[in-house]
């Protein structure tokens, strides 16, 4: 069986026609973005069975000129992705999972994926393999010998009809000439790990024994990796719990009538206790002022810092605030003009550049890994003031602009776009990844 397997995976390869994690890197902690691949399969060519495979961890395809001992060919791979803490003891199950609708009568089986290490001539990672199972209804494919390329190729035994028999064996052993095979999957498959990643970034190979260079796996890496809070920084962010009950009508203004776009960010700060409402309304279009956004940043800051967020205010509401944005490095005594202006400076709207700074400054920057690469934003230039915090939100997920991802620095800040940056700033599951 493993040698008809093994004629069908060259055949392929000859004919070339088939297509968070986190790994350490210096001080930076990666993570990679994935998806599950789903689609029929194309190897199997009886037009009474149809598979509909399943790829979790899927990372992405690359395309290479691969040498065996019985072929050369160009063929595409499919490359995934688990991070060193979800293989189970080197093992990564249901790698491959599919679906199967048949007219034949399929029969019950266990094999061996084929072995690559018995056909690669280039020194790769020597796996040994893994086992698929396949009967009526479904296929699973896993993989047992840590990262390494891998076959994704299982068979499925049928018959045409069916005869009576109740195994594979019975059919074996009395009617094996009615007995067809043929074999579903993918006929490449990486997997890789956070420690095979990482040795390939650094040193361009997947181990100390490969001689392949893999051509576009970094490109397919950098593409998918993102970065992710320090340690530190991740037990931090978990300082952000919820403090209030949030239930519809908590606020007269805000998911009564409809579902507005800030409805679940308003929904998180109050639940986290980083904004309030007044009389009974949230009031989403207000703007807010400097002293608001500084007050809001000041609990951020508490919060992640392992504090309450509650501060005593006094006869001038926002002097705590200030206070303590300025002891904590999230202002200076010369922002916003005001040592020339005096503390009335506060009262005045904010500029969304001025909150950009305000916010940024609230965490540290491992806090707020980038996760998206922006080069340049349209509206903001060398000489926007802020520049530099405006781009970090944009790194980090925590805003993403409009209409073709302006800012508007100049432009005020309403309670409701404040509401979904700092939600965003605590919760990074909520933060933003995109393209520019």
């Amino acid at each position: 069986m493993k040698k008809i397997i093994s004629v069908m995976l060259i055949a392929v390869l000859l004919l070339g026609s088939f297509s968070t994690c986190f790994g350490a890197e210096g001080q930076i902690r990666y993570g990679y973005r994935t998806k599950t691949l789903s689609q029929y399969d194309t190897t199997n060519t009886v037009s009474g069975i149809r598979v509909r495979l399943s790829v979790p961890n899927y990372l992405g395809t690359i395309n290479v000129r691969l040498e065996t001992t019985e072929g050369t060919g160009t063929t595409d791979v499919l490359v995934v992705y688990l991070p060193d803490s979800k293989w189970d003891n080197g093992s990564y199950y249901s790698a491959v999972s599919g679906t199967v609708n048949s007219s034949m009568k399929i029969y019950d089986s266990t094999d061996s994926l084929v072995l690559w290490n018995d056909l690669y001539s280039y020194g790769f990672i020597p796996i040994s393999g893994g086992v698929y199972t396949s009967d009526y209804n479904s296929l699973q494919m896993h993989f047992l010998n840590g990262p390494g390329l891998y076959t994704g190729l299982a068979t499925i035994n049928y018959t045409q009809t069916d005869q009576g028999y109740k195994s594979l064996e019975e059919v074996k052993s009395k009617a094996a000439g009615t007995l067809r095979m043929t074999a579903a999957g993918f006929p490449f498959i990486l997997a890789l790990d956070d420690s095979t990643i990482e040795y390939f970034m650094t040193n361009g190979r997947l181990n100390n024994l490969s001689k392949f260079d893999w051509p576009g796996l970094k490109d397919l890496i950098e593409s998918s990796r993102y970065e992710m809070p320090s340690l530190e920084a991740e037990q931090a962010l978990k300082n952000f719990t919820k403090k209030n009950n949030y239930f519809k009508g908590v606020f007269l203004d805000v998911g009564v009538s409809g579902s507005a776009w800030y409805d679940e960010n308003v929904k998180s700060v109050y639940q986290l206790g980083l904004m309030q409402g007044d009389g009974g309304y949230f009031r989403p279009s207000d703007n807010i002022t400097l002293a608001q956004a500084i007050a809001m940043a000041a609990r951020l800051h508490n919060i992640y810092s392992g504090g309450s967020g509650k501060f005593s205010e006094g006869p001038v509401w926002y002097s705590v605030y200030v206070n303590y944005a300025k002891k904590n490095g999230i202002i200076t005594n010369t922002d916003f003009d005001a040592r020339a202006k005096g503390d009335q400076v506060y009262k005045r709207y904010a500029t969304r550049g001025e909150m950009a700074y305000i916010f940024a400054n609230a965490m540290p920057s491992d806090a707020l890994p980038r996760i998206n690469t922006v080069k340049s934003v349209p509206d903001v230039f060398a000489s926007t003031k802020y520049r530099t915090q405006i781009l970090r939100l944009y790194e980090a997920g925590i805003v993403e602009g409009s209409n073709g991802h302006r800012f508007y620095p100049s432009n005020n800040v309403t309670r409701a776009e404040a509401a979904a940056i700092i939600s965003r700033m605590a919760i990074k599951d909520l933060r933003l990844s995109f393209r520019m």
